[in-house]
Protein backbone atom coordinates (compact mmCIF):
# COMPACT_ATOMS: atom_id res chain seq x y z
CA UNK A 1 0.00 0.00 0.00
CA UNK A 2 1.45 3.16 -1.05
CA UNK A 3 1.66 6.05 1.42
CA UNK A 4 0.59 9.74 0.58
CA UNK A 5 2.05 12.32 2.01
CA UNK A 6 0.76 15.68 2.43
CA UNK A 7 2.51 19.05 2.55
CA UNK A 8 0.72 21.71 4.69
CA UNK A 9 2.00 24.29 3.78
CA UNK A 10 3.62 26.79 6.96
CA UNK A 11 1.64 30.00 7.54
CA UNK A 12 3.53 32.50 7.06
CA UNK A 13 2.95 36.25 6.52
CA UNK A 14 5.93 37.74 4.80
CA UNK A 15 5.77 41.98 4.97
CA UNK A 16 7.95 44.51 3.61
CA UNK A 17 8.08 48.47 4.95
CA UNK A 18 6.00 48.31 7.99
CA UNK A 19 6.65 50.06 10.68
CA UNK A 20 8.33 48.31 13.44
CA UNK A 21 5.71 48.48 16.10
CA UNK A 22 3.41 47.14 13.70
CA UNK A 23 5.66 44.30 12.42
CA UNK A 24 5.71 42.98 16.27
CA UNK A 25 2.22 43.74 16.03
CA UNK A 26 1.76 41.17 13.37
CA UNK A 27 4.40 38.82 14.64
CA UNK A 28 2.25 38.48 17.51
CA UNK A 29 -0.90 37.87 15.68
CA UNK A 30 0.74 34.70 13.66
CA UNK A 31 2.20 33.23 16.34
CA UNK A 32 -1.33 33.21 18.15
CA UNK A 33 -2.69 31.38 14.98
CA UNK A 34 0.86 29.17 15.13
CA UNK A 35 2.25 30.89 12.08
CA UNK A 36 5.35 33.25 12.32
CA UNK A 37 5.73 36.62 10.19
CA UNK A 38 8.68 37.50 8.25
CA UNK A 39 10.14 41.41 7.39
CA UNK A 40 12.05 41.39 4.61
CA UNK A 41 14.21 44.46 3.64
CA UNK A 42 13.01 46.97 1.12
CA UNK A 43 15.86 46.03 -1.62
CA UNK A 44 14.47 42.31 -1.63
CA UNK A 45 12.37 43.40 -4.57
CA UNK A 46 14.40 41.25 -7.66
CA UNK A 47 13.65 37.99 -5.25
CA UNK A 48 11.05 35.72 -6.17
CA UNK A 49 8.12 35.32 -3.99
CA UNK A 50 8.56 31.10 -3.65
CA UNK A 51 12.05 32.00 -2.28
CA UNK A 52 11.47 34.52 0.02
CA UNK A 53 8.80 32.02 1.61
CA UNK A 54 11.09 28.94 1.92
CA UNK A 55 9.60 27.24 -1.04
CA UNK A 56 11.62 23.82 -2.20
CA UNK A 57 13.01 24.58 -5.78
CA UNK A 58 13.48 28.35 -5.42
CA UNK A 59 16.70 29.60 -5.44
CA UNK A 60 18.01 33.40 -4.59
CA UNK A 61 18.59 34.97 -7.69
CA UNK A 62 21.84 37.17 -8.41
CA UNK A 63 19.66 39.98 -10.90
CA UNK A 64 20.38 43.36 -9.80
CA UNK A 65 18.77 44.53 -6.59
CA UNK A 66 15.20 45.84 -7.02
CA UNK A 67 13.95 48.71 -4.49
CA UNK A 68 10.07 47.82 -3.04
CA UNK A 69 8.45 51.47 -2.11
CA UNK A 70 5.33 50.62 -0.52
CA UNK A 71 4.61 48.65 2.83
CA UNK A 72 3.55 45.41 1.22
CA UNK A 73 1.84 41.98 2.74
CA UNK A 74 1.74 38.54 1.54
CA UNK A 75 -0.23 35.53 3.17
CA UNK A 76 0.85 31.92 2.55
CA UNK A 77 -0.56 28.67 3.98
CA UNK A 78 -3.76 30.21 5.33
CA UNK A 79 -7.20 29.61 4.00
CA UNK A 80 -9.72 31.83 3.46
CA UNK A 81 -11.90 31.95 6.99
CA UNK A 82 -8.85 32.37 8.60
CA UNK A 83 -7.36 34.88 6.06
CA UNK A 84 -10.41 37.30 7.17
CA UNK A 85 -9.87 36.39 11.20
CA UNK A 86 -6.60 37.72 10.88
CA UNK A 87 -7.58 40.93 8.74
CA UNK A 88 -9.15 41.94 11.32
CA UNK A 89 -7.22 41.40 14.03
CA UNK A 90 -4.88 43.90 11.94
CA UNK A 91 -7.82 46.22 11.69
CA UNK A 92 -9.03 46.05 15.44
CA UNK A 93 -5.07 47.20 16.18
CA UNK A 94 -5.35 49.80 13.14
CA UNK A 95 -3.07 48.03 11.03
CA UNK A 96 -3.37 49.09 7.58
CA UNK A 97 -1.29 48.06 4.98
CA UNK A 98 -2.66 48.71 1.19
CA UNK A 99 -1.06 45.88 -0.73
CA UNK A 100 -1.50 43.03 0.71
CA UNK A 101 -1.49 39.13 -1.40
CA UNK A 102 -2.08 35.82 -0.82
CA UNK A 103 0.22 33.53 -2.13
CA UNK A 104 -0.68 31.25 -4.79
CA UNK A 105 1.07 28.62 -7.57
CA UNK A 106 0.34 31.32 -10.08
CA UNK A 107 2.43 34.07 -8.25
CA UNK A 108 5.18 32.25 -6.45
CA UNK A 109 7.09 32.59 -9.20
CA UNK A 110 7.25 36.16 -9.52
CA UNK A 111 9.54 38.53 -7.82
CA UNK A 112 7.86 40.83 -5.24
CA UNK A 113 8.72 43.82 -7.45
CA UNK A 114 6.66 42.38 -10.05
CA UNK A 115 4.12 41.80 -7.43
CA UNK A 116 4.38 45.39 -6.39
CA UNK A 117 3.71 46.59 -9.19
CA UNK A 118 0.66 44.12 -9.82
CA UNK A 119 -0.73 45.41 -6.47
CA UNK A 120 -0.71 48.57 -7.13
CA UNK A 121 -2.68 49.15 -10.16
CA UNK A 122 -5.25 46.42 -9.17
CA UNK A 123 -5.61 49.34 -5.74
CA UNK A 124 -5.73 52.33 -8.07
CA UNK A 125 -8.26 50.22 -10.19
CA UNK A 126 -10.31 49.87 -7.49
CA UNK A 127 -10.13 53.16 -6.20
CA UNK A 128 -10.84 54.91 -9.36
CA UNK A 129 -7.49 55.65 -10.55
CA UNK A 130 -6.19 57.44 -7.42
CA UNK A 131 -3.45 56.16 -5.48
CA UNK A 132 -3.16 55.65 -1.24
CA UNK A 133 -6.81 56.25 -0.21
Amino acid sequence: MKSIITIIPKKMLLTVNIPQSQQEQLCDIMTRHGGKALSISSNMGAQKLGYLLGFKGFEPTEEQPQTILHPMAVFSGIDSKELNILLDEMRQLGIRIDLKAVCTPYNQGWTMKALEQELMSEHQYMNGGKGNE
